[in-house]
Order: C-alpha cells, then structure tokens, then sequence
C-alpha cells in the first residue's frame, strides 16, 4: 500500500512540475522534454526493479502509470511521445541486460510491448493522427 501513496505522490508531482518549470523565466520546451526523458529513464528503471508482493499491488501501479501517460498526453502530445520513445529505450536496454534471473510479470511485458510499439513512432501531431487513422479504417472499407 505504501508504495501506491508513494507513486501517486510522484505522479502529482511530476504533473505540477511541469507548470512550476514553465512558469519560472527562461524555461524552454526543450527543458520540459529533457525533464520527461529523464522522468522515463527512472521509471524504467524503477519498473525494472519493481517487485510487488500482492497482484492488486501491480495492478494498481500499472493502473496509475497509464492514467499519468494519458494526463501527459492531453498535456502536451509531443512531450508524452518523448517520454514514450524514452521508456522505449530504457526497456530494450534493460531487456539486453536480462538473463535467465530477471522475471517480470505479464503487466511488465505487456507495457514493454507497448513502449515498444508507440515509442517507435514519430512525433505526431494528434490531429494528423487521428485523420489517419481515420483513411486506414476507409481503405479497408474501400477493399
């Protein structure tokens, strides 16, 4: 339970820091993205190294991390790509490093598959993603 109220602590933090780096002169978006790059490397490491003792435990954590990526996404698209491909990298550095004594669960896994999937896409603007999106489904109609 401890470790719930100490991730979502961190999630509240890390979705006010952003306002505070913003406001403070001189804070560029660059700064933002550096920030959320950082922020993905440590919580793929966290994650890495996270062992949790009850299933509704791990459940609750992978719950929190993606209600924190769609809070990051509606705040600024192109930062939550960032952290995305960020994540995506720290995952496939992490699994280089794994032998037979790493066991992750089947949330882990699953996330990793997904970092791996949107991490690797381009920065896209929401709007052209979603037109996108959008001709896929009219081509297959078209077929």
């Amino acid at each position: 339970m401890w470790l719930i109220r100490r991730h979502t602590a961190l999630l509240l933090l890390l979705l006010f820091a952003p306002a505070g780096l913003v406001a403070q002169e001189g804070t560029k978006k660059a700064d933002l993205l550096r920030f959320f790059e950082e922020r993905a490397r440590e919580d793929a490491r966290n994650e890495h190294l996270l062992k949790h003792t009850h299933p509704e435990d791990e459940r609750d954590y992978w719950a929190d991390q993606r209600n924190f990526e769609k809070d990051l996404k509606k705040l600024s698209y192109k930062t939550y790509q960032a952290y995305l491909k960020e994540k995506r990298n720290a995952y496939a550095d992490q699994s280089m490093q794994c032998d037979s004594s790493c066991s992750h669960s089947d949330y882990y896994y699953r996330m990793a598959a997904f970092y791996e999937h949107y991490g690797s896409r381009p920065y896209l603007d929401p709007k052209n993603a979603e037109s996108e999106s959008i001709s896929a489904v009219q081509k297959k109609k078209l077929k």
